[in-house]
């Protein structure tokens, strides 16, 4: 038997292959239609929410948000229990007043809608405890937050829990429901004092002196001068005193400044803005009456012989015929700030023999002219 094969039919073979194309297709939608199912509806029983700015596909459910739990509510349970010492010598101060400033902030009482809203009620003044003869000091019936501690007395710089120098640093105590905090000291700082005497160089008391005292303090790691209280002044035994200071470092300064005057200037004290110019802290002021010691040769000009205390200040001749005067000193016989000698206090120190020689000197006279916007000021 002979076997005759079919003739090539070339349309009949492209339908086959795109049947089989169209089954491979509609079998990978198959799978990964299955394969999807299980998450979308794992996402609709669990209630997860679609990603941030869509929306939720068709069939799926948002979860809502969960409410925000309650606070707990607060009790008075809290007890603060401490002592106060003098940070020198760690024995107990008596006397001090503790403050107790923190909490948990009230939160104001819902207001009915259509309701005007009630004026807020001042809140109360901090609690404060006076410290016995043993140092110590209680707060209690306290709720949970965080308190600060601050202590006080005359005749000490302010102390706080956690700090450790004059004005530092201070911490907070954070304290829980049903929490006691036992143990806390609270450091304070006896104040220093610097005295001595002022004599002229003959050993007389200078009586009416006036003297500055300068703390010295590390700034921005440079060490800078600040002034410290308003100073202080001789009395009639030339001696001068500073007190309240800080424990730290000290420059003693004798300022002295000349002031000359026209000789025909009379201050009556009329002039209330002048008054205060000529009285400016450190300038020694001025004392009207036209009195002085000739400065210039055409006689036009008086060096003033008087402070604003009514001290006289000796102005006399060289051989040479200058006058001679008192300068800015610092302690002890400086006169410069770099070369003074810096005086170091601790808490509740006392350093006496803090002693100044005023000691005379040549002048040179300087002269000018003050001018303003319009010319000449007079």
């Amino acid at each position: 038997m002979t076997y005759h094969p079919a003739p090539y039919n070339r349309s009949l073979m492209t339908e086959v292959a795109m049947r089989a194309t169209r089954w491979i297709i509609l079998s990978a939608l198959a799978v990964l239609a299955a394969v999807s199912r299980p998450a979308v509806e794992a996402r609709q029983v669990v209630g997860v929410p679609p990603p941030q700015g869509q929306r939720p596909a068709p069939g799926q459910v948002a979860k809502p948000p969960q409410p925000q739990q309650p606070l707990p509510p607060l009790v008075t349970t809290g007890l603060i229990v401490g002592r106060v010492v003098d940070a020198a010598t760690g024995r107990p101060v008596s006397g001090a007043t503790v403050q107790l400033n923190g909490g948990v902030p009230s939160t104001p009482m819902p207001v009915p809608a259509g309701q005007p809203r009630p004026t807020p009620l001042p809140p109360p003044p901090p609690p404060r405890f006076l410290t016995d003869g043993e140092g110590r000091f209680a707060f209690r019936h306290l709720t949970r937050g965080s308190f600060n501690l601050t202590a006080s007395k005359p005749g000490y710089a302010d102390g706080a829990y956690g700090r450790f120098r004059p004005n530092g640093p201070s911490r907070s105590i954070q304290l829980l429901d049903n929490e006691r905090a036992g143990e806390i000291t609270l450091r304070v700082f006896k104040y220093a004092v610097i005295a001595g005497t002022v004599v002229d160089e003959a050993g007389e008391p200078v009586v009416g002196a006036q003297l500055r005292a300068y703390r010295r303090a590390l700034q921005s790691g440079r060490r800078v001068l600040s002034l410290s209280g308003g100073g202080a002044t001789t009395d009639d035994r030339g001696m001068y005193r500073f007190t309240n200071l800080l424990p730290g470092e000290y420059v003693i300064s004798l300022p002295m400044t000349s002031t000359s005057v026209p000789a025909g200037f009379q201050n009556d004290g009329r002039d209330q803005n002048l008054q205060l110019t000529m009285n400016t802290p450190g300038s020694n002021g001025y004392i009207g009456g036209g009195s002085g010691r000739q400065v210039t040769p055409d006689g036009r000009f008086l060096l003033q012989t008087f402070s604003p205390s009514g001290t006289a200040l000796s102005n006399p001749l060289d051989p040479s015929g200058r006058l001679l005067g008192y300068p800015t000193q610092y302690y002890s016989s400086a006169a410069t700030v770099a070369q003074a000698t810096v005086i170091k206090v601790a808490s509740g120190e006392e350093r006496a023999s803090t002693d100044l020689v005023m000691r005379l000197a040549p002048t040179s006279n300087i002269s000018g002219m003050l001018v303003g916007p319009e010319g000449p000021a007079s």
